[in-house]
């Protein structure tokens, strides 16, 4: 696919259509590094939660059939998954533009095998040398980047881009990173840490990091270093302001399980409701058998057992359901 064709087919889906055109799929929940910015790692992922090859072809052409033009894989770390090959040759076979999110603990010695059907591939840095493999949790695992993005390098078509974090105290390693990727010739884009509740709190940069860290990024980018990140975004990320994002209108993400925690959560929301209008009919109702029949108890009288009862199972369940998808958690 051409860039004057992706172009027009994400005008298309996004602006005339009003439909997302970007797939992001996790294929897998597995990660094989222990990283201090990011607690995936922790998931107590299986393999056996995967979605079969199979399962994600049949996805993939009726995202392709509903306008979706660019696949992004995510994970977890996507190359752990065997079959990565087939993925990303049949997304191409179906026209998709695919690009993927790496670690590169594993690129080197797995890349020969997708790299062919990738589009854009997108390497994540934390920062230099040492400092990486620190935030990682995995000794060596720079030097791995690097040897990963020079077999890469070979393959012409592709688009190689570093994805760095802006990570309390790491101020210093903007300019490194940046130097990085326009000795290597590739492109790198910048964003801080995301905060993740009671893990990840003390690597969490700073409204003063942010001003100082975007700032030097913004003036390398002047200077002609690959800086890819768009103005404006630096400047939001500069300031730490809130702004409105569009990824929920241009983006659909799937997870390695596929539809089915989706698909339980609404039977189990539908139930949960059913059973709450259920009890409150036999509450209005008084339905038989019931508490309070002869003396009232706080103006309460003829209480309906079963109602009550119901009412405060579908209480329980909804809060449990709240919870669940708070934590973007299943409830098979």
């Amino acid at each position: 696919m051409g860039i004057g064709q992706l172009t027009w087919d994400i005008g298309r889906e996004a602006w005339l259509r009003q439909r997302p055109f970007l797939l992001y799929l996790k294929p897998t929940g597995r990660c094989d590094l222990r990283c201090k910015i990011c607690n995936r790692w922790q998931d107590k992922a299986r393999k056996s939660d995967e979605m079969p090859l199979e399962e994600i072809a049949e996805i993939l052409a009726r995202f392709r059939r509903a306008g979706s033009v660019v696949l992004t894989l995510w994970g977890g770390e996507p190359t752990i998954r065997a079959d990565l090959p087939e993925i990303l040759a049949e997304a191409k076979r179906l026209g998709f533009r695919t690009s993927m999110c790496t670690n590169c603990n594993s690129l080197e010695r797995k890349g020969p095998g997708f790299l062919p059907h990738l589009d854009v591939l997108l390497c994540s840095l934390d920062g230099y040398g040492e400092v990486h493999d620190e935030k990682r949790g995995v000794p060596g695992l720079f030097e791995r980047v690097l040897g990963g993005i020079r077999l890469a390098k070979g393959y012409g078509h592709l688009d190689i881009k570093v994805w760095a974090t802006v990570h309390r105290g790491g101020v210093d390693q903007v300019e490194p990173l940046a130097g990085l990727a326009r000795d290597l010739n590739v492109g790198i884009e910048f964003f801080p840490v995301s905060p993740i509740s009671d893990y990840n709190d003390e690597t969490v940069p700073t409204p003063e990091e942010l001003q100082e860290a975007f700032s030097t990024v913004k003036r390398l980018k002047a200077r002609g270093y690959p800086v890819r990140n768009p103005d404006r975004a630096l400047d939001i990320m500069q300031s730490g302001r809130r702004f409105r994002c569009n990824f929920g209108r241009i983006a659909v993400h799937l997870d390695h399980r596929g539809l089915a925690p989706s698909v339980n959560r609404l039977v189990f929301g539908m139930v949960t409701s059913a059973l709450f209008l259920g009890s409150s009919i036999l509450l209005s109702m008084n339905v038989p058998p019931v508490l309070f029949k002869e003396h009232s108890f706080l103006g309460m009288q003829n209480i309906s057992i079963l109602g009550i009862a119901g009412l405060g199972t579908s209480f329980v369940l909804g809060l449990r359901l709240l919870r669940d998808i708070n934590k973007s958690g299943h409830l098979d």
